[in-house]
């Protein structure tokens, strides 16, 4: 499934917000503060009714949005500052950096 650079960007906050099993009120609040409130609706509605598996692919399937070494910074910017807004990252949320890491670079091998 392809999404227009706000959807993919949304997708991706909610994604890292998710990385240790919950959203909290801050991490909704900052997504909302960048993305608006009917396209966060819209994104974690797609996100709520896929699984893990599924997120993934549509992460790949946008390859678009991460194939250049600026492009990748600024995601992974975006997904810092979702990480801390509460302080600090944890080890569930280093680890989906790991993994998104892992994902852009093989991604962009094919």
């Amino acid at each position: 499934m392809e999404l227009n650079v706000n959807q993919f960007f949304t997708f991706l906050a909610i994604y890292a917000a998710n990385a240790d099993a919950e959203i909290d009120q801050q991490e909704v609040n900052l997504i909302v503060k960048d993305a608006g409130e009917d396209l966060y609706s819209e994104m974690r509605t797609l996100f709520d009714k896929l699984s893990d598996k599924e997120r993934i692919e549509i992460i790949t399937a946008n390859s678009t949005y991460y194939s250049t070494e600026e492009s990748k910074a600024k995601l992974f910017e975006r997904m810092i500052r979702v990480f801390e807004v509460d302080g600090h990252i944890n080890a569930s949320e280093s680890a989906v950096i790991r993994l998104l890491k892992h994902l852009f670079v093989n991604d962009n091998l094919k």
